[in-house]
């Protein structure tokens, strides 16, 4: 338990601590470093405080017992990797502050069944869901306008997603793989469709361009 005088946890600060099992963060935590936590395959629960801002790239990579989080509302940015390969990572709560979810945030959380992105979020990063292979459904806020390359790539039990009126570009081989995704509706401001964006969809029967 880290006390109230604590602000900032820096790079590697825990990294591969593979007996920590949970960690209570005091309110005063605004910054978690890059690799912060990666690797503490013991870490089954964390409290994240209302101050935490700023999660850094692969903060908690390869948690492997890492069941579920909740982000604080005053969280604005979620690096690249920072929950990648959290294989046991079943649920997950967003701030409604966050804007930015990085490249391969999420990527080989293969528990993770469902998604709902706050309003606040307007750029999914490269990557950031990609092998998510239990994910089925997410549904992205209004305010979503740019969806990377790879963001879904080979995410085999997505069967369906809830484009927002806002998005305007799905990059290269954003959902290449998604073999159960079978209906797709674009919004009237989708403006470009990168190579690959649908590849190997193998059960996609309709799609509807606004």
């Amino acid at each position: 338990t880290l006390g109230e005088s604590v602000t900032h946890i820096g790079n590697c600060a825990f990294h591969g601590c593979t007996c920590l099992a949970s960690i209570t963060l005091g309110e005063s935590v605004t910054h978690i470093g890059d690799s912060a936590f990666e690797g503490c395959t013991s870490l089954a629960s964390i409290t994240l405080g209302e101050s935490v801002t700023h999660i850094g790239t692969g903060a908690f990579a390869r948690c492997t017992s890492l069941g579920s989080i909740t982000l604080g509302e005053s969280v604005t940015h979620i690096g690249a990797g920072v929950f990648s390969d959290c294989t046991s990572l079943a649920s997950i709560t967003l701030g409604e502050s966050l804007t930015h979810v990085g490249g391969g945030a999420f990527r080989g959380c293969t528990s993770l069944a469902s998604i709902t992105l706050g309003e606040s979020v307007t750029h999914i990063g490269d990557g950031a869901f990609s092998e998510c292979t239990s994910l089925a459904s997410i549904t992205l806020g209004e305010s979503v306008t740019h969806i990377g390359a790879g963001a879904f790539q080979d995410c085999p039990s997505l069967a369906s997603i809830n484009f927002g009126e806002s998005v305007t570009h799905i990059g290269t081989g954003a959902f290449a793989r998604c073999t159960s995704l079978a209906n797709i509706t674009l919004g009237e401001s989708a403006t470009q469709i990168g190579n690959c964006a649908f590849a190997h969809c193998s059960s996609l029967a309709n799609i509807t361009l606004g």
